[in-house]
């Protein structure tokens, strides 16, 4: 099966671009989750995270490898940064997201889904022919 023809590996480019579409939009500052990871500093740097799973994701397809564990590896990373953000701003996080975050956390519970198995990819799924 070709690379770019597995659902995960879309999804794991999908995550990738969203790491770089604005995160964040604070006052006047809009920043990506390249632009956190780099300029915020501290435990902010584990956006980085992110991007190194979904090219993992490709990595692993690539080479044939299975992709469910890293898939649900990186479907919970933008969940686990949002939570942890939730928990310093409390309501007023929904204020500050932007498209970015919200594109990363979609595709990250996409590919918690095709992981675990409850959506199945559309190349695994067996068509029955009718004779």
């Amino acid at each position: 099966m070709k690379v770019l023809q597995r659902i995960e590996v879309i999804l794991a480019i999908a995550l990738l671009v969203a790491f770089f579409l604005p995160w964040a939009k604070i006052f006047f500052f809009t920043g990506s989750g390249y632009d956190i990871g780099v300029q915020l500093g501290g435990q902010a740097k584990f956006v980085w995270s992110i991007p190194a799973a979904a090219v993992g994701i490709v990595a692993l397809a690539f080479y044939g490898a299975n992709t469910r564990v890293a898939s649900i590896v990186a479907g919970l990373l933008p969940a686990l940064i949002a939570v942890r953000v939730y928990s310093k701003l409390g309501g007023d996080l929904f204020e500050v997201l932007a498209i970015g975050s919200y594109v990363s956390l979609i595709t990250g519970i996409l590919l918690i889904l095709f992981g675990v198995g409850v959506v199945k990819s559309p190349s695994t799924v067996k068509v029955e022919e009718n004779i």
